[in-house]
């Protein structure tokens, strides 16, 4: 299996995901196939984290969506721009094998990109909700998804973010 950390140190750790977050131990365990994916991300800001899929996945296709334009450096990937409520019909059901969302990271939104975008991962497939603020908010969405199967990582005590908590709901 490929070693995102190592990977992420290549390329001068283009992301908080294995800086400030330190959630490149619950990808390295939760990708279980890293060969003719596709993967979306909701929420890419400059780009960084996309740079370390396009490395970390083979002969696959890494779809990014924010709704601006944060840099004029080139963002890897396939980058659509607008709001992730308006793109969401963009993509055919069961299509994506992992989705990301690094977006708006309160409960609320977290549900609703989840119910738009949940369909249109493949079986077997993973959504991926990052920076979980607190436990209220994990709470809610623990109440919401509990007919799901959800996992919880909660990387608090090794990260320097209060908020680095990532629920995994596997379709």
């Amino acid at each position: 299996m490929r070693n995102l950390k190592k990977i992420s140190a290549e390329l001068n750790y283009p992301s908080d995901k294995d800086t400030s977050h330190n959630y490149l131990p619950v990808y390295q365990e939760e990708f279980n196939n890293t060969h003719n994916i596709k993967l979306l991300e909701i929420g890419i800001c400059f780009g960084g984290s996309l740079k370390l899929w396009t490395h970390y996945f083979i002969d696959s296709e890494i779809h990014g969506i924010d709704h601006t334009k944060y840099t004029d450096e080139e963002i890897p990937g396939i980058v659509h721009f607008g709001r992730y409520e308006d793109l969401h019909n963009t993509f055919e059901d069961n299509y994506f094998n992992y989705i990301i969302n690094d977006s708006l990271h309160d409960a609320d939104p977290q549900l609703e990109a989840f119910h738009m975008y949940f369909p249109k991962l493949k079986a077997g497939g993973k959504f991926f909700m990052e920076d979980i603020p607190n436990t209220d908010h994990l709470n809610k969405i623990i109440d919401e998804l509990h007919k799901y199967n959800v996992k919880i990582w909660d990387m608090r005590t090794i990260s320097e973010k209060q908020d680095s908590i990532v629920v995994v709901i596997t379709k």
